[in-house]
């Protein structure tokens, strides 16, 4: 395990203080039963702490509130049924085997609801392997109370005087990954690359971060089973900017296309100056809103966006001189001044939604007392419980990867607990959590645990062992308890070899305060963490070890037909005459969700053994092909809202249909990992797209018009180029994503 001896004491303050208050959290119950002469009561009442502690969130105060109670709860309730189930040996066997599936099926509900869940797993396990009578149950489940209480005030407190809330945090996150995807890719623009979309890939990074800062902003609030609480004044204010910076990431793509777009036709050195004055005014308004978000500055400020509209000013007078002179001369290509317009459409559209954002932040926040609804909140308890049933039926199948760590998990455990029941193995408990805390969805996260967690298992037990052997000072000994708990907690849960290294000098430190002077119980806990490791690595390497390749191959399908969806939403509004701008914001959303899942999965799968991989060329290529397809159905989108004259989309409802057929068949073709076998040249659904595509391609311009028809005419043209110019892009990529596959 190559560890940075630096990195392991150089800690952020973010994480320093949920490391203080974790081990905060555990060892102040201790201290106080072992003053009072109670040492096993003290130390369950230091673990009934731990486990509260680790299960915050940090989401909403009542989401924080509930999620903590709840746990509390659990394991208290979860240390009565261990104690009693463990006499029992089948029984308790049974009861790990289920209570590891449920658990394992809470991922389903998002965060909160998981890391609510696992303490009380934990709990159940540790007390399966130390029976007694319903006495002693009592005890213990009661013990646990004054540690989760400890535990649950010192989470509040901290929450109550934290600066800037989570949520806020998830806003402001989000403002800034757009701002900094916009900054990279105009520059690119702006620098007139000859390769047609060269900003995409230069800042493929910074937009796959705004999609990940849009994902969290969107689920920070805390659970699927959030609608239970009522939203506050202060949620619903975050909740509006959060739709603002929805609206502004895809203006901000369609803005960047479009001036892309004008760089291959518009030589006009004045026009270039002012359209990189303009974005330099963007970038420069939008920080002062970001600002404004974080409270950095005052509304007074911020200048209203009134840069920006003086920039916007010389390009609209630039624009409006091109049109005079195109009208005079009468011409019949209208792409210039018709491209030059769509530029400051765009910019309209980006100072408008900046200006929200100033009238939001500008608008007092009202107190939330009249938003205790009795009747909508019991509406929305039954929403929430329909919720839930669909959630848990649509993760019950071997697709799920949910299912399937699930199931991995239960079984891993139930062997751990058949183990040490068969073997008598001493603290048997450390085989059943070290199950539960490697195994992971995914192998490599898996694999990565396993051997990490071995080898810091190790080198920490050793540690710990020599300190027990040499430190007899108890003083000495709760310092060094209370500084390998501070360290190893601020590693939690994102470096988990640093935590696993002072977790173990933790936890027998813990135990060396009932029972003292046992540095034996070192090398026994290294060999439950092989033990355990060992089950982990085995039951997911004989159960669907491919499982995360096949979830990317979901999640690349998924992503292909929410595309598709987005493109027939766009249609069906410009064709009915009627903008549901509520499904068309679903369809963009979903859009955004798949994807921001599959970079995640994308990233995960990289970090598998190569032979199970398998092509991760082809599913990059298609994550690109899928962004640009959905980058020019937002630019289409905004394209037929523009036009005045739509004479030429009659038969738009045609080649959208041929595009939504050939993007099944390629999602059908990913799900299922087949090579499609029939050529482009020669597939009946492309012969069709082309064959439309082609109705729509505008006449090239014959000179000066000479008649009243051309010139009545030059309306319809300037809507042919319009919808040409994105149904191009459109049809091609469906294309490649076929091609792609028919070479794979």
């Amino acid at each position: 395990m190559k560890v940075d001896r630096l990195s392991l004491f150089v800690i952020d303050r973010p994480a320093l203080l949920r490391g203080i208050r974790i081990t905060a959290s555990a060892t102040v119950p201790l201290i106080v039963g072992q003053q009072l002469g109670q040492p096993a009561l003290a130390l369950i009442a230091a673990l009934g702490g731990l486990f509260v502690a680790i299960s915050d969130t940090d989401g909403f105060f009542r989401i924080q509130i509930l999620s903590l109670i709840a746990t509390t709860v659990g394991i208290s309730t979860a240390a009565f049924i261990g104690t009693i189930a463990g006499n029992v040996p089948w029984l308790a066997i049974l009861l790990a085997l289920a209570a590891s599936f449920v658990v394992g099926l809470a991922g389903a509900f998002g965060n909160t609801v998981s890391r609510a869940s696992f303490p009380v797993l934990i709990t159940l396990l540790v007390m399966l392997s130390r029976p007694d009578n319903v006495s002693s149950a009592l005890i213990r489940s009661e013990a646990m109370l004054p540690g989760a209480c400890w535990a649950i005030a010192l989470s509040l407190l901290l929450a109550l005087i934290q600066p800037l809330p989570p949520r806020e945090n998830a806003v402001v996150t989000y403002y800034r990954s757009i701002q900094a995807f916009l900054k990279k890719a105009g520059e690119v623009i702006l620098l007139r690359q000859d390769e047609p979309g060269e900003w995409e890939k230069a800042a493929q990074n910074e937009r796959a971060a705004a999609l990940e800062a849009h994902l969290a902003a969107h689920t920070t609030p805390g659970s699927r089973l959030s609608p239970l609480v009522y939203s506050s004044a202060q949620d619903q204010h975050l909740f509006a900017l959060t739709l603002l910076a929805d609206r502004l990431f895809d203006t901000a793509i369609v803005l960047l296309e479009d001036i892309e777009k004008v760089d291959t036709i518009t030589y006009d050195e004045h026009i270039q100056i002012s359209i990189r004055q303009a974005l330099h005014s963007f970038l420069h308004s939008l920080e002062e809103c970001i600002q404004l978000i974080e409270n950095k500055q005052t509304v007074e400020q911020v200048q209203n966006t009134r840069q920006l509209q003086q920039a916007i000013d010389p390009l609209r007078q630039q624009v409006a001189a091109k049109q005079q002179k195109t009208d005079e001369q009468l011409l019949m290509n209208h792409a210039d001044p018709f491209q030059l317009q769509h530029i400051m459409q765009d910019f309209e559209q980006v100072q408008e939604i900046l200006q929200e954002i100033i009238t939001i932040e500008q608008q007092p926040l009202e107190s939330s007392e009249d938003e205790r609804d009795t009747a909508l909140l019991r509406e929305f308890s039954q929403l929430s419980m329909a919720s839930i049933i669909q959630r848990i039926q649509d993760n019950l199948n071997p697709h799920s990867s949910i299912f399937r760590h699930s199931l991995r998990l239960s079984l891993a455990t139930t062997l751990a607990v058949a183990l040490y029941e068969l073997f008598h193995l001493p603290y048997g408990y450390w085989i059943t959590i070290t199950v539960a805390v490697v195994l992971r969805p995914q192998y490599g996260a898996t694999q990565q645990r396993v051997f990490r967690g071995i080898a810091a298992t190790v080198a920490g037990g050793i540690i710990a062992a020599l300190l027990i052997a040499s430190v007899h000072n108890m003083l000495v000994l709760y310092l060094l308890l209370i500084v390998s708990g501070i360290i190893s907690y601020s590693h939690f849960p994102n470096y988990f070899g640093r935590f696993y290294l002072f977790l173990t000098p933790f936890i027998l430190l813990l135990f060396d305060m009932l029972y003292p002077g046992t540095w034996q119980t070192a090398f026994i806990r290294i060999l439950d963490t092989l033990i355990g490791g060992a089950l982990a690595y085995l039951v997911y390497t004989l159960l669907w070890p491919r499982g995360t390749r096949v979830y990317v191959s979901d999640l690349l399908a998924n992503l292909i037909l929410a595309n598709r969806d987005c493109l027939h939403r766009v249609v069906t509004n410009v064709l009915e005459h009627h903008v549901d701008i509520k499904k068309l914001q679903q369809a963009r959303e979903h859009v955004k969700s798949k994807y921001a899942a599959l970079i995640s999965a994308y990233q995960q799968l990289q970090d598998e053994p190569e032979k199970v991989r398998g092509n991760l060329t082809l599913i990059g290529n298609m994550m690109s092909y899928n962004q640009y397809f959905y980058d020019n159905v937002t630019s289409l989108a905004n394209e037929l809202q523009r036009l005045s004259d739509r004479s030429c989309i009659t038969d738009l409802r045609s080649i959208a249909q041929e595009i939504e057929n050939l993007l099944t068949i390629v999602a059908n073709a990913v799900h299922s990992e087949q090579q499609l076998p029939q050529p482009v040249s020669q597939h009946e659904i492309i012969q069709r797209l082309q064959a439309e595509l082609a109705r729509f391609q505008p006449e090239q311009p014959t000179g000066v018009a000479n008649n009243q028809n051309d010139t009545r005419s030059s309306g319809r043209k300037v809507c042919q180029v319009a919808v040409y110019t994105y149904l191009k892009p459109l049809t091609d990529t469906a294309i490649r994503m076929y091609a792609a596959l028919v070479e794979r």
